[in-house]
């Protein structure tokens, strides 16, 4: 049995049918803060009724206790796996409920998963806590340092990222992975690159031209299930199948590019983020500015997996709108 935290974010509505399909999975355990079938005009009792191996909890990471609460869960329904995707995909002004859901909230789970005696835990993280900078090579492995900028939501990230992995140093009896996810390209509103790419006019730092990294929502759900299935253990980088120039991305999604200096775009940004005016934290900028791409041969040698959409058909898919008649994960089943 697998269970899941942050089960109907946007990734974890592609995994669950990956996780039902899969014949050597008896059952799912799905737990979130919000209830299935959350914003849809379903039952949840006939939503779960449609999937004979889901059942569902609700679960709020961030409370006292919460590590209790997912010890019991996990051990009533017998589960051998858990894949824990409770992370933000933004950044977000409310930054205390950020470190409590992604720093304390990843606490809860290793000690629930010491507790309940889990076999292997599988943890969400991003590839941007390696950084942007010059001083990066041409493809960032999974051995490089994370050294992600002072900004208060990928500090947590590479914080959670870090904790994950000392639990698997110290209790080799657990077999423990981390996902360090790219820019992905989605139906997901709150995800940063999917909103920031999703305007008319995009950011740009003038004299700098990075190569970019995108993947679809379902291509990242199917590279986690991959990673269940082959039991992979460590940090392992997922991301997208080719890199185009950001320029080029631009143009290929028809924006308009907003190109101010580096200096003054920081310092721009910081303001409006302390004003609450903006959704991008000034730190943001240099991912614009240089390249942070990743090496996912490590993924493929050990899973198999490959992503199914390269960068070029991933832009088109997201010009054109394509992806929105395409799977959303549950909703088309529910």
């Amino acid at each position: 049995m697998v269970a899941v935290t942050g089960a109907f974010g946007s990734i974890g509505r592609r995994l669950l049918p990956l996780l039902e399909a899969d014949p050597d999975i008896d059952r799912v355990v799905a737990l979130d803060i919000r209830p299935a079938a959350v914003g849809r005009d379903v039952d949840p009792a006939s939503f779960l009724a449609a999937h004979g191996k889901l059942s569902s909890h609700t679960l709020d990471l961030a409370q006292t206790g919460a590590d209790r609460e997912l010890a019991e869960v996990l051990e009533r329904e017998g589960a051998g796996a858990l894949i824990h995707l409770a992370l933000l995909s933004s950044p977000t002004h409310a930054l205390e409920m950020a470190h409590e859901l992604e720093t304390i909230g990843t606490l809860h789970v290793l000690h629930a998963v010491a507790a309940a005696r889990i076999g292997y835990l599988l943890s969400l993280s991003s590839a941007m806590c390696y950084g942007a900078r010059p001083s990066n090579p041409a493809w960032i492995t999974e051995d490089h340092p994370l050294d992600p900028p002072p900004s208060r939501s990928l500090r947590d990230k590479a914080d959670a990222d870090r904790q994950v992995r000392r639990f698997g140093d110290e209790h080799p009896e657990h077999t423990v992975a981390v996902a360090r996810v790219g820019a992905v390209l989605g139906s997901a509103d709150d995800h940063f690159w999917t909103r920031l790419l999703g305007r008319r006019v995009v950011p740009a730092v003038l004299g700098y031209d990075p190569l970019l990294q995108l993947m679809v929502q379902d291509d990242v759900a199917g590279a986690l299930h991959a990673m269940v299935r082959a039991r992979a253990r460590g940090p392992f980088n997922v991301v997208g199948r080719g890199v185009l120039p950001y320029s080029h991305v631009l143009s290929r999604l028809s924006r308009v590019p907003l190109y101010v200096p580096p200096g003054i775009g920081r310092s721009l940004l910081g303001a409006l983020w302390t004003a609450q005016l903006s959704d991008v934290p000034r730190h943001f900028l240099d991912y614009l500015r240089w390249s942070w791409v990743c090496d996912g041969e490590r993924l493929r040698a050990q899973t198999g997996f490959a992503p199914a959409v390269d960068v070029g058909t991933a832009l088109q898919l997201f010009a054109t709108g394509a992806w929105r008649a395409g799977r959303d994960g549950l909703r088309g089943a529910a």
